[in-house]
């Protein structure tokens, strides 16, 4: 991450101007817009279990009509839609603790939680480059606590909130006290809401994430959320001929658009997170690894500085290591050691304390020609024989000069 602790005004803009570009390219590369439609799906589907879980959990702490007044405040225009939404969540939980369905309601309730929790992994783990998931008994453990924790150290921040509210109301108006509480009251709802992004940025990954980055990009995730929660707000007052049209219907399309924007809003911090851990100048890429002659060069370079550091028993490089030696991002440099790993010349090692890549055989017989011919080597060949000659040349150009030189003396 970019160190800004004791940089100047002139840095910090700099630096900040770095991410928000860096972020919005990597946005867009990573298709990020397609994995909000997707969660907004997902989201549909259970969001009335995720809310009976959330009554259920609100009802402990005795803050279900608090609850329920967020939710009333949230379609202001439609409280009709309200009221079957708290029918379904009161039937929902009315079947999961009586007869038949106390085993089987749990079980879907828990499930439904848990494909929507799996989907934001998945997508998150896309902007991380990460290409494995959790294990089936790591996802079980996990997501459970997340489902059932998350809600209460959000309802133990609220109770505060709500307790502090109230006491403001009954503090003398003498300067400064009643607003200065007031605003202490309001400062309070984004510590909560920036505290609930930092937990998805850092637990849900199935990667390292550092705190400073999630938690710089939770800060602005929560302004922008909560200034769309009050757009959203003021965008159904102003639909009232469209609630007239479609009645309570209306609610449906501007609960869609309320997912999918508010998705874009999460996924966005996510972005700037991996980018601020790791990528905060993407423009500091080439256009080399976009060609194949480029990237074929960026995999020789790359399984150059494996093959030195194994031989010079230094620390195993990881991607951060290599790009910053290479002058590329870490994204750029995943790329190559996915290649690499494909064609069988490097592996992953785990330490106790360092995770990094080694080579796959003999370092002394890792030529350039020889890597050259391992990452060509993966596929069908064609049968026209103007293929075979094609193979007949590039093999007589590695036969000599450059392509005998061995990676240990790049």
């Amino acid at each position: 991450m970019f160190i800004v602790s004791k940089c100047s005004p002139r840095r910090w803009l700099q630096f900040l101007r770095q991410l928000f570009v860096g972020t919005c390219r990597l946005f867009f590369e990573e298709d990020m817009g397609a994995g909000a439609k997707a969660l907004t799906y997902s989201t549909l589907m259970g969001v009335v279990p995720f809310l009976a879980i959330l009554f259920a959990i609100a009802k402990g702490f005795g803050l279900q009509d608090f609850i329920e007044g967020r939710v009333r405040t949230a379609f202001p225009t439609d409280p009709e839609t309200v009221d079957t939404l708290m029918g379904f969540v009161g039937n929902y939980l009315d079947n999961t603790k009586s007869g038949v369905f106390i085993g089987v309601g749990i079980v879907i309730l828990l499930w439904s939680l848990l494909t929507l929790t799996d989907s934001i992994e998945g997508t998150f783990n896309k902007i991380w480059q990460v290409k494995h998931d959790r294990s089936l008994s790591r996802k079980l453990t996990d997501y459970t606590a997340m489902v059932f924790l998350l809600p209460v150290l959000v309802f133990v921040s609220m109770g505060f909130s709500v307790f502090l509210s109230t006491s403001v109301e009954n503090l003398p108006d003498v300067l400064l006290l009643r607003p200065g509480a007031r605003v202490l009251a309001e400062l309070i709802g984004y510590v909560v809401l920036t505290f609930t992004f930092v937990m998805l940025y850092i637990f849900l990954p199935n990667t390292k994430v550092n705190l400073g980055s999630a938690l710089l990009a939770s800060v602005f995730t929560a302004v922008v959320f909560d200034l769309w929660q009050d757009a959203y707000i003021e965008v159904q007052k102003l639909l009232t001929s469209y609630n007239t049209i479609y009645g309570s219907f209306a609610a449906i399309p501007l609960f869609m658009l309320w997912c999918l924007v508010s998705w874009y809003i999460i996924l966005f911090g996510a972005t700037m997170t991996s980018v601020c851990q790791n990528d905060v100048s993407l423009t500091g890429d080439t256009a080399a690894h976009h060609t194949r002659r480029g990237f074929n060069y960026l995999c020789v370079m790359t399984a150059a500085i494996v093959c030195r550091r194994f031989v010079d028993k230094q620390t195993v490089p990881n991607a951060k290591a290599v790009a910053r030696e290479l002058h590329l991002s870490v994204r750029a440099v995943n790329r190559v050691f996915d290649r690499l790993r494909g064609a069988a010349l490097v592996h992953e090692t785990t330490g106790e304390r360092h995770t990094g890549f080694v080579p796959s055989g003999d370092v002394h017989a890792y030529t350039v020609g020889y890597v050259l011919d391992a990452l060509d080597g993966s596929g069908e060949d064609f049968k026209q024989p103007q293929w075979k000659q094609l193979q007949d040349y590039l093999a007589a150009a590695r036969d000599e000069g450059f392509a005998k030189t061995k990676l240990i003396d790049l």
